[in-house]
């Protein structure tokens, strides 16, 4: 029965609905404002122009039930010319038993969504970077798959105390809108991060984080469209590790796991 609500609020949108999942523990922490920073592993499915590092990261989700979601990132930069990048993540929605039309159990099935992303970033100057990606998209439930294929579409502007990202993500020639993404950050003093994000797809939703830094330690709070996000980090040198929880629409508290390793 779970599952067959979290199917049905998943699929109540014109968009791919699974799309809208944070990703990664420490952009969820953030609320999902993370265009501008976007500077670790979560990059790929944030801003690909922020993919200049070498890095890569796991995370896991565990939902209601049998109800998992699980991501993969991972990127290398060729010195100072181009950045490579590859990312997939999959959301199950556990086993759905399945009955005939006199309630007698005849077996079951599982539906899924997934999408695998290849991303390339360069820089433009010494402080603009612009990024794109291609999407493969596919959704299963019961015996019907549908496939299809996205893009987006990224620039990223750093500066040590500031940055400034945009997005246009999930563009494709079978939709007739995507989502278009304009975020701010900002460090006004030492240890403080406030990140700020607009994104319009059907509306215009606003997105903010802060994160406040107590080497090894990182805390953060978040508001994505009002609803409330926190989170912690443990960073030592080029490891991190990532917790969130999240109070999603329909599901309540969830809670959301992140590992990261590589170098800036």
């Amino acid at each position: 029965m779970i599952s067959i609500l979290l199917l049905f609020i998943f699929n109540q949108s014109p968009e791919p609905a699974f799309l809208r999942i944070p990703v990664f523990a420490r952009p969820a922490g953030l609320g999902g404002s993370y265009v501008s920073l976007s500077d670790d592993a979560a990059a790929i499915f944030y801003n690909p122009a922020g993919i200049n590092s070498s890095q890569t990261g796991i995370n896991f989700t565990e939902w209601l039930f049998d109800t998992r979601f699980t991501a993969l990132a991972s990127y290398y930069r060729f010195k100072n010319t181009v950045a490579v990048g590859i990312g997939f993540y999959y959301l199950s929605y556990g086993r759905i038993e399945q009955y005939d039309e006199n309630e007698i159990l005849i077996g079951d099935f599982s539906p899924y969504s997934y999408v695998a992303i290849i991303s390339l970033a360069k820089p433009i100057t010494k402080n603009l970077s612009l990024g794109i990606s291609g999407k493969f998209l596919s959704e299963k439930i019961y015996k019907t798959t549908n496939n299809g294929w996205a893009g987006d579409i990224g620039l990223k502007f750093s500066h040590s105390l500031f940055s400034i990202g945009t997005d246009f993500k999930n563009f494709s020639k079978t939709t007739q809108s995507f989502i278009k993404e304009l975020g701010f950050s900002i460090t006004p003093v030492k240890s403080l991060l406030v990140c700020l994000d607009f994104a319009h797809y059907t509306k215009l939703t606003l997105r903010t984080g802060f994160e406040y830094k107590i080497m090894p330690l990182a805390f953060r709070f978040g508001l994505n469209d009002t609803k409330p996000t926190f989170g912690v980090g443990y960073i030592q040198k080029s490891f991190s590790f990532d917790y969130a929880f999240i109070n999603f629409p329909d599901l309540g508290l969830i809670h959301e796991f992140s590992l990261s390793l590589g170098v800036k």
